[in-house]
């Protein structure tokens, strides 16, 4: 509880906006790109990992735009029934598990449309997922993720299962899901997908 009420004062991270400003990552600060969203995530997950220290390059952390997709097909997996084909035979809809469909990857034809011009497919590889709810679509992109970041923190600790990655994996994707497009304080769901070591 002293860590999380030292790194997360309120419902932000320490320093937060001051790194923000620092970097200026979004061009039109009410509507960013998504890729302007990743690129802020990855400066704020290093920045909560120099908090505690961790500098060094084993733990720094990047972004991996094939997890970032992988994030995007489980949600969509779990969510819709877009991928309830004969070709995967995997049922979520009346599943109570929310992490039904989190192995799930398709075909490389399958992944032509999503994917960027250098790279030709997205293979499956070891890694870990986490699902948070504790954020509001209302919640401006700089801060959004530190809401479902200091409530796992504060809940679990700093070795918490789900805490862990934040500080400990090297590679990270994440997915935000909006229930309710109509609702603007609906909760944003937040599918992370994590992979590599870093500080082990």
């Amino acid at each position: 509880q002293e860590l999380s009420q030292k790194i997360c004062p309120g419902s932000t991270v320490l320093g937060l906006r001051e790194v923000f400003y620092e970097n200026n990552p979004f061009a039109d600060i009410t509507n960013p790109t998504k890729a302007e969203v990743d690129l802020w995530h990855t400066i704020a997950l290093n920045h909560v990992r120099a908090l505690v220290g961790y500098t060094e390059e084993e733990y720094i952390i990047r972004p991996n735009r094939c997890l970032h997709l992988r994030a995007l097909w489980c949600d969509e997996k779990f969510r819709t029934r877009k991928w309830d084909t004969t070709e995967y035979p995997e049922r979520c809809e009346s599943s109570n598990n929310p992490h039904c469909g989190a192995g799930f990857i398709p075909s490389v034809e399958d992944q032509q449309p999503y994917l960027p011009e250098d790279i030709t497919s997205c293979p499956k590889r070891s890694g870990s997922e986490g699902l948070f709810s504790a954020a509001k679509s209302n919640i401006p992109w700089s801060m959004k993720w530190a809401r479902p970041f200091c409530a796992t923190l504060g809940g679990e600790g700093f070795w918490g299962g789900h805490t862990g990655p934040w500080f400990h994996r090297s590679e990270f994707g994440w997915g935000w899901w909006d229930g309710d497009a109509d609702n603007f304080n609906v909760n944003a769901g937040l599918r992370t997908k994590w992979s590599g070591t870093s500080g082990e």
